[in-house]
């Protein structure tokens, strides 16, 4: 009976055995895959990083063209709706009527979140980008002159990306 109880117990210390070799086997091959899977993750989140500065570059650059395209706009701001756009010279006093040279004047489609009473912003194109840089100087040197509309502010017109990044 003792040479069987051992045989016995050889056989099921065999088969452990067996089964803790195929475990250490199947675990180095887990093992293994998860290293070849942090790899890829690491690579991917490297590529995702390059992408991502990739994107903030390109945008960059087309926020950029876009305020290259605006620079001529000014944008006025209080305005109120009854003053036609053939009556915005008296808005820019500084700079003498034969020099303006407005290509473009129109109103600005309203935004749903601004209450009626809010007059709608007007965008200005003058053709002459030095003539812009007068009119914007001679803001910041003075307060508006016009008493009909003592609120009126005179801005730049940017993009929504350049007005993002300046928040």
């Amino acid at each position: 009976m003792s040479t069987k109880l051992i045989q016995t117990w050889q056989t099921k210390e065999d088969q452990i055995r067996k089964e803790v070799v195929d475990l250490i086997a199947r675990t180095t091959h887990v093992e293994s895959q998860c290293k070849e899977i942090a790899v890829a993750h690491t690579n991917m989140a490297d590529q995702v990083q390059a992408l991502h500065q990739r994107l903030d570059l390109m945008e960059s650059h087309l926020a950029d063209l876009e305020d290259k395209a605006r620079r001529n706009i000014l944008r006025l701001r209080g305005i109120p709706e009854s003053v036609l756009p053939c009556n915005l010279q008296v808005y820019v006093q500084d700079v003498p009527a034969d020099m303006v040279q407005v290509d473009q004047v129109h109103r600005v489609p309203k935004p749903h979140y601004l209450p009626d009473s809010t007059p709608i912003d007007v965008l200005l194109r003058e053709h002459y980008f030095h003539i812009k840089k007068i009119i914007m100087k001679s803001r910041r040197n003075k307060p508006l002159p016009h008493e009909d509309c003592p609120t009126v502010r005179i801005m730049v017109d940017l993009s929504t990306a350049t007005l993002r990044r300046k928040k």
